[in-house]
């Protein structure tokens, strides 16, 4: 499942685009669609990103800012 929240528009037209049947890691994945995304509006949307992967189980933290301990 993906849910997409704030800024989207790069996502929407990458997915729109895009074959389903490219495998990815999830991570890599949220990875790239957030860097489209700041790409396309670098003025609303920028790094540094954190990436947390939240399960049934708990969360995990795939990327983290130093400054976000």
């Amino acid at each position: 499942m993906l849910m997409i929240l704030g800024k989207k528009r790069a996502i929407e037209q990458y997915l729109n685009q895009t074959s389903s049947d490219q495998k990815r890691r999830p991570t890599e994945l949220v990875r790239e669609l957030v860097e489209l995304e700041i790409a396309d509006e670098p003025e609303i949307v920028g790094p540094p990103i954190d990436l947390l992967q939240i399960s049934k189980t708990g969360a995990i933290w795939n990327q983290r800012k130093p400054d976000c301990q």
